[in-house]
């Protein structure tokens, strides 16, 4: 049984047992998941012979975009929605391609900025 039919089992299951049930609203979501899930495999195919994925991506585009090329860590983890965690480990792998470096913050010297290097904004284009 293909998926489809699978979600139109279940959707079906789920308005027998409850009127009100928002079926349209489910298949849509259902269908934005699946869509969404296929470009972000096909980005990630496209990348994967540079080394990256969508997430390393949207980092660079990010500091491309911002003032002065540069953003701490905290806001790129906030506007990507990922954890502090996650933006190191990016950014670890970004900074051995040499797309990015880090740069104590003119600011608040405990702290650091990421900045896109030429060779990110390079890669970008």
């Amino acid at each position: 049984m293909d998926s489809i039919k699978l979600l139109d089992k279940v959707i079906i299951y789920q308005q027998q047992n409850e009127q009100s049930y928002p079926a349209q609203e489910h298949l849509l979501l259902q269908l934005c998941m699946r869509v969404t899930k296929k470009l972000t495999d096909n980005i990630n195919s496209s990348l994967k012979e540079d080394g990256i994925n969508d997430t390393t991506l949207m980092v660079l585009a990010l500091l491309s975009s911002a003032d002065n090329f540069c953003l701490p860590p905290t806001e790129l983890s906030e506007k990507l929605d990922i954890s502090r965690t996650n933006i190191t480990r990016v950014c670890d792998s970004l900074e051995k391609f040499g797309f990015i470096r880090r740069m104590e913050s003119k600011e608040d010297r405990r702290s650091k900025n990421i900045y896109l290097t030429p060779d990110g904004d390079l890669f970008l284009q």
